[in-house]
């Protein structure tokens, strides 16, 4: 397992904290499985040859 370490702008930081807390609570790992899942997704679309520009446009919308 590896670690990572990531910087978020305040308002990122607090939706994602509301997911995890809305999926899993207080329970201890949740952050990890929520990024886990969102990578996992990512790797979908990663299959398709427009994933750069999806993924491009989700961050352009402010999405991810």
């Amino acid at each position: 397992m590896g670690t990572i370490t990531i910087s978020l702008n305040d308002d990122v930081e607090k939706k994602l904290r509301s997911i995890v807390r809305r999926l899993y609570g207080s329970s201890k790992g949740g952050m990890s499985r929520v990024i886990e899942s969102a990578s996992n997704y990512f790797a979908i679309l990663d299959k398709s040859t427009d994933y750069e520009k999806q993924y491009l446009k989700l961050l352009g919308r402010g999405m991810w």
